[in-house]
């Protein structure tokens, strides 16, 4: 895990479910992790939770 994302994963105040969840998310969509390292330096880690957590919330995503 050595992008930008898996280590916030891995860092985070995350459930070890969501982590699993988020770690998913990402390798079925590697496009929207380059995205995701593209915002996460302009945001704080509660902000990088919120984020996070958003992506878990059922519905569909573009």
């Amino acid at each position: 895990m050595s992008s930008l994302v898996y280590s916030a994963i891995k860092s985070l105040n995350l459930t070890k479910e969501e982590k699993g969840a988020l770690c998913a998310f990402f390798l079925n969509n590697p496009n929207k992790r380059t995205e995701v390292e593209d915002l996460f330096p302009t945001l704080d880690d509660d902000e990088i939770v919120d984020c996070l957590k958003n992506l878990l919330k059922p519905g569909p995503r573009k």
